[in-house]
């Protein structure tokens, strides 16, 4: 490169070195994909919302970005349940962005199915190589999630063992301030 200004006055020659970069998505391995009612599966006749964190670590921004997802009966998704949802967002250089997905499991019955999430505009990836959503690579751009589908009202924390202490506690608690079985007139 060389430059010349208005005097005609050459400067140089500069060498200049031109990079071309662009946006490198991928789900995130720093937080795990959950959903946001914070159950451990999405609840039977309800809509679920999944929150997906998507990594951009290209030196451009991304703009809209669309993330999917899909109800399958079996791991690979080779059956669909005809369920699906999506979100679209912008992602800018070197960060990352939350994806919220909804899912309608309106019309799904109580079982074990999978969802799959993949970016729309970025080529899917072997059955082979698909990932499970719990251990991901840096670069995984898709994935495979269990969805246990639970009953409308099932408690999904097993509140069972916090019943059981809190009734060893009320019992301690009596029996600490009972009235002693010891005689009237005892001493002690």
């Amino acid at each position: 490169l060389i430059v010349t200004d208005e005097n005609n006055n050459t400067y140089g020659p500069y060498s200049t070195i031109i990079q071309k970069s662009k946006s490198i998505l991928s789900l995130s391995t720093d937080s795990k994909i959950q959903l946001l009612s914070g159950d451990s599966g999405p609840i039977s006749g309800e809509i679920a919302t999944y929150l997906i964190e998507v990594k951009n670590t290209g030196l451009i921004p991304a703009s809209s970005v669309e993330l999917n997802a899909v109800l399958c009966s079996d791991i690979l998704c080779n059956n669909y349940m005809g369920i699906n949802g999506s979100s679209m967002y912008n992602i800018p250089a070197e960060g990352s962005s939350t994806f919220y997905i909804d899912m309608d499991f309106t019309n799904i019955k109580v079982g074990k199915y999978f969802v799959q999430f993949y970016f729309t505009d970025i080529l899917r990836v072997d059955d082979i190589d698909l990932e499970s959503c719990n251990a991901l690579s840096e670069d995984s751009t898709e994935c495979t999630m269990e969805a246990q589908t639970l009953a409308a009202g099932e408690d999904t924390d097993r509140p069972i063992l916090g019943y059981i202490m809190g009734l060893l506690l009320i019992v301690t608690l009596l029996y600490i301030i009972s009235r002693s079985t010891r005689r009237p007139g005892a001493p002690f």
